[in-house]
């Protein structure tokens, strides 16, 4: 049962009159776009597994939405902006009142 299962599938993907896979594939997007926006792990924190999360739901969806005919823009940005803007805000803030920072957080 599972060598007719494999036989289908490659039988889906690879031997197509488009020469293309088509396993699993649709035209229900066909003519519109989509832009995913996800980011890399982040270079300037120490590397682990969660890091990758982001990244792989993103690859995830590009694949997925391109199999449906749809037109992808992945976009993959590398760092964390996060820390940088909340001292920018945090500068501003202060900058302009007189609240110390301690009563802030």
């Amino acid at each position: 049962m599972v060598r007719e299962v494999l036989n289908q599938v490659y039988t889906l993907s690879h031997d197509t009159p488009s020469g293309q896979p088509e396993y699993g594939s649709n035209d229900s997007g066909k003519g519109k776009k989509v832009i995913i926006e996800y980011s890399a792990p982040n270079i300037a924190k120490s590397f682990h597994v969660g890091h990758l999360r982001s990244t792989i739901i993103g690859a995830f969806l590009a694949n997925l939405y391109k199999a449906c005919g749809w037109e992808v823009i992945s976009m993959n940005y590398l760092g964390d902006w996060g820390t940088q803007v909340r001292f920018f805000i945090v500068f501003r803030f202060r900058e302009f009142t007189e609240i110390p920072l301690c009563s802030l957080v």
